[in-house]
């Protein structure tokens, strides 16, 4: 019997650039959401348990799976039965980020396109900081420059990301009000078979 290490506090996010040339970005937190939901048994959750969870409508859960179904991150059996919600499964992606449960808890503090943002920008601020100009975060993401000035500027104000001048010109980082860390202490060695074949970890 193989033994897996779980964190269930973690949703795994693939690493997917540019975003914006792929997908709307407030996708990624309907992604999260989804897989959020994801245990032993599978991902099954209903579009109004998803649009619950992240405080969206179920019409936008629904467009963004097809979104997300279309670029190839996320897998989607649609029940032939009434009432019965899909099934949901996730390719392998060698490159993704944790993200803490606790985020969803975002939604009381943040607007959905702030919590988007901060999905954003765990791609873009490596280790947590990162010497970039809000242009070189746009061309990476594949936003544009206006929006997400404007985000991150609210961002800024809410506590949750810092700007600090140097010598090498602006320099963006993650605040402590948010901690992205992963918690080792806070795994667990369970017997789980893993759907999606993700290195190491179960989301």
């Amino acid at each position: 019997m193989n033994m897996n290490y779980v964190n269930e506090q973690y949703v795994i996010l693939p690493y997917v650039l540019p975003i914006a040339k792929i997908l709307k970005y407030v996708d990624l937190v309907v992604y999260v959401a989804i897989r959020s939901f994801n245990g032993h048994k599978g991902c099954f959750p209903a579009y109004e348990t998803i649009a619950e969870r992240i405080g969206m409508s179920r019409d936008f859960v629904m467009d963004a799976v097809k979104r997300l179904e279309a670029v190839q991150i996320l897998g989607c059996e649609r029940s032939k039965k009434l009432k019965k919600p899909n099934r949901y499964k996730f390719p392998r992606y060698p490159r993704f980020e944790r993200i803490p449960y606790r985020f969803f808890s975002l939604k009381n503090r943040l607007t959905i396109h702030e919590m988007a943002i901060m999905l954003c920008l765990r791609h873009v601020l490596l280790g947590g900081e990162q010497n970039i100009s809000i242009s070189g975060i746009a061309d990476i993401l594949g936003l544009g420059y206006s929006p997400l000035y404007k985000m991150i500027k609210s961002l800024i104000n809410k506590g949750y990301v810092d700007c600090k001048h140097g010598t090498l010109g602006k320099k963006y980082r993650f605040t402590k009000r948010f901690e992205w860390l992963y918690d080792y202490r806070a795994r667990k060695k369970c017997s789980v078979k893993i759907n999606d074949r993700s290195p190491i970890m179960v989301g």
